[in-house]
């Protein structure tokens, strides 16, 4: 095995574009699971004595995740500067060991366990974590289908980072037009390019003259506005997706609404105009619930699919304190089997919460 790592061509992993310089579409608070970010570990930040920098970041695209941390996959030239970042990392490690006296064995278990070897075997990466888990820690990494790695993933504490705050970027960053911010709604979760366009309402099918004629078998009709201005409404009979339907000269025709929709994701994939009509409609339904809860000292609990759907709603006293939420958290995991996919949660000033029994 060595560190060589084997590229398919000669070209080494470009940093960010000469006409990318401005990455602020990138910051951590813009990026959810599917998106293109840049990684670092926790371990990375270094004290210059001018503010803390990350020496390299890595660019991939967040798949997970875990306990708080990134998981992400990465190129096999992105995976390639990891492990070479891993060499920089152990003997910055073993010349500040060694200036504090340590040698011999001990000063490469030292070394080993705070930054474990890293080497390519063919198209896997080998990582060697012996000195801490004994023979069992043998990792090695395989390429996924796509050629992409995993490093580490749901294991090392990844975090997403600023570009700005790295010295170098390994990998190219997407420009704003390749991947732009967007907003992410907090009930639905539906991710927006902007939050002009928004249901107002949600009515039976005679709401004004100015609204077209709609069937009167719809079970939902939603209005939308745009800026605040009546746009059209959304109506369906309960059988068919959510149709759009403009108001005379409205500035948002089907063709923008359209174009709105494709730069909408929900779980880092791309929507359809129903789904995006409907979480648009939840986001109406659940902010509506949300303040007449919060008028009478209450705030709300939800039951979600695994879809993340919403599939029940009730206002409940707001926990005083941890005790009252833990006492909640255990009436409502009596309610639902953990294993159908279903959770509780609740909804606290960050947004929505699992609701779960501290010994759950």
């Amino acid at each position: 095995m060595s560190t060589d790592p084997h590229r398919h061509d000669d070209t080494p992993a470009p940093g960010a574009p000469d006409d990318a310089s401005d990455l602020r579409h990138l910051h951590p608070d813009h990026i959810e699971v599917g998106d293109t970010a840049v990684f670092a570990g926790l371990w990375a930040w270094e004290d210059r004595g001018q503010g803390e920098r990350i020496p390299v970041g890595f660019v991939g695209t967040l798949i997970d995740r875990w306990n708080g941390w990134a998981v992400f996959r990465c190129s096999r030239q992105v995976a390639a500067e990891i492990v070479i970042e891993q060499d920089r990392l152990r003997e910055a490690e073993r010349r500040l060991l060694q200036a504090a006296g340590c040698s011999g064995a001990d000063l490469a278990a030292a070394v080993d366990e705070a930054f474990a070897p890293m080497a390519w075997d063919g198209d896997q990466i080998v990582v060697d974590e012996r000195v801490t888990y004994g023979d069992a820690g043998i990792i090695r990494i395989d390429p996924d289908v796509d050629g992409q790695y995993v490093v580490k993933g749901w294991a090392w504490t990844w975090t997403v980072v600023a570009p700005d705050d790295c010295d170098r970027i390994a990998g190219r960053p997407p420009t704003r037009d390749e991947q732009p911010p967007r907003v992410t709604l907090p009930h639905s979760g539906l991710r927006v390019p902007h939050t002009r366009i928004a249901v107002t309402g949600v009515a039976l099918p005679h709401i004004g003259p100015d609204v077209p004629q709609l069937s009167p078998a719809s079970s939902l009709v939603a209005v939308l506005s745009l800026d605040g201005n009546l746009a059209g409404v959304a109506d369906t009979d309960g059988r068919e997706p959510l149709r759009y339907h403009p108001v005379p000269r409205s500035r948002l025709g089907s063709d923008q609404l359209g174009e709105f929709v494709a730069e909408c994701r929900r779980r880092g994939q791309p929507v359809t105009v129903d789904t995006v009509l409907r979480c648009l409609a939840e986001e109406y339904h659940l902010t509506t619930q949300a303040h007449r809860a919060a008028a009478h000292g209450n705030t709300l609990v939800r039951l979600t699919d695994a879809s993340g759907r919403t599939l029940v709603i009730e206002s409940v006293p707001t926990p005083a304190d941890d005790r009252a939420r833990h006492h909640l958290a255990e009436t409502y995991a009596r309610k639902t089997a953990r294993s159908d996919g279903r959770a509780w949660e609740i909804l606290i000033p960050r947004g929505w919460a699992l609701l779960t029994p501290a010994s759950r």
